[in-house]
């Protein structure tokens, strides 16, 4: 069933606490040890005001989800229209969006490492549980990230032709964002530790992949 809140034209303010609240639960607690009746209860309202504006917690979990890709999206395809819109732009476009994130919005990536085992398994099957009845067919939706990455001619001569369209796209997904997933859990540890910040070592690990990505060109007489 589709969230209550989608045919509501008030309370924006409300829900916006709401999805905020149960966001920050979700990371401190762990989603499975948050409960309905705890998420209205740090909202400083009634589980049955709660009920008005979504069926239980699945969907307010989903829904938090639903928004933050939806912002992914958005500025990755920002980012790949002022590119030369080859394969390697599309992976220096992610990786861009990914330091994003870290820079902006580190406990986005903290939600999203809480939510992944929901994800995975709810995406599993297209056809049933709540994923579909939160993502429109024309939203950016679960694979869509790899098939950015591969586009429709991988090997248009800006990366090397040896590479494996799908392994190496997978790489990319799964690196990077265990990559910032694991800076932004503990940052300050990482100065003590390394004199050195979270994004700097993004940048690095992020370089360091396109550099091996990138097809040479071959060398000229002078």
């Amino acid at each position: 069933m589709v969230a209550k809140y989608k045919y509501m034209k008030h309370s924006t303010n409300q829900l916006t606490k709401i999805l905020t609240a149960a966001e920050e639960l979700f990371i401190k607690k762990g989603i499975q040890a948050v409960s309905f009746t705890e998420i209205a209860s740090c909202c400083g309202i009634t589980r049955s005001t709660l009920y008005r504006y979504f069926e239980n917690k699945d969907e307010i979990l989903w829904e938090i989800h639903h928004r933050k890709i939806g912002g992914y999206s958005s500025r990755l395809m920002e980012y790949y229209e002022q590119t030369n819109k080859t394969t390697y732009s599309r992976f220096q476009c992610f990786f861009h969006l990914l330091k994003h994130i870290l820079c902006t919005a580190p406990h986005d990536l903290l939600f999203q490492s809480a939510f992944s085992h929901t994800y995975t398994r709810e995406t599993m099957d297209m056809e049933n549980g709540i994923y579909n009845h939160i993502f429109s067919p024309d939203e950016f939706r679960s694979g869509d990230m790899l098939r950015f990455l591969k586009g429709s001619l991988f090997h248009d001569g800006s990366v090397r032709p040896d590479l494996d369209p799908d392994e190496i796209c997978a790489a990319a997904i799964h690196s990077g964002f265990g990559a910032v997933t694991a800076l932004a859990q503990s940052p300050d540890r990482i100065i003590v530790r390394y004199h050195t910040d979270a994004v700097t070592l993004a940048d690095v690990t992020f370089s360091l992949f396109l550099k091996a990505i990138k097809k040479e060109m071959p060398e000229t007489d002078a």
